[in-house]
């Protein structure tokens, strides 16, 4: 089994025409190839589309580009959203090669795309305060990538930064189950608490 073939059977959303972009950008910006898939499964949703976005921040597509990251790539978050899967893997190879940092690492992967200042940072290294205000439960680098890895399908490289994966207070788990980026849950609340205090209004 190629590695394109293992990823679409790991995420059928994706199919094998993504997955073979995938490896492909994977191989020219020096990510493995399973590391992306897991990265894109997480911030997708599960999703693997390319028009999937953030109501809250309007981050937009299979690595959520934020609407200023897309206007300094030269397109628009509008523009992302109506290209085909395979045709936005353009631009995420567009974005991860602006990084000169290994994203030949899970750590060097996924902080591209999450926070490109913590791409060499130690792993236990907390992120500014705003940053973590704006995505509950994560405080530093580790928790990022726990939280992120925490439902891949496919196994992920051997290392994570400095350390070795199994080293980690985390495993990574090959369950066939979907990951969920923070912002879904944080909508989630948010429409729970609205919900909350329309009731409590009404009585």
């Amino acid at each position: 089994m190629s590695t394109a073939q293992a990823i679409a059977k790991a995420y059928p959303k994706a199919g094998l025409p993504l997955a073979k972009e995938i490896v492909s950008v994977a191989k020219r910006t020096g990510a493995h190839p399973y590391d992306l898939a897991n990265l894109i499964n997480f911030e997708s949703a599960g999703t693997f589309k390319s028009d999937v976005k953030n109501p809250i921040s309007g981050a937009t597509g299979l690595i959520q580009f934020m609407p200023k990251t897309a206007i300094g790539l030269g397109t628009t978050t509008d523009k992302l959203a109506q290209l085909s899967p395979v045709a936005q893997m353009k631009w995420v190879e567009k974005y991860l090669n602006q990084f000169s940092a290994p994203k030949g690492t899970v750590q060097g992967l996924y902080m591209s795309v999450f926070y490109p200042k913590a791409m060499r940072w130690e792993l236990d290294r907390e992120f500014p305060k705003i940053v973590q205000r704006s995505n509950p439960g994560i405080k530093t680098v580790r928790d990022y990538i726990a939280i992120a890895t925490r439902n891949a399908k496919l196994p992920s490289s051997k290392d994570v930064g400095v350390a070795k994966l199994e080293s980690l207070p985390f495993a990574i788990t090959r369950k066939a189950a979907v990951a969920v980026p923070l912002w879904v849950w944080v909508t989630t609340a948010v429409g729970i608490g609205t919900a909350l205090v329309l009731l409590i209004r009404r009585k």
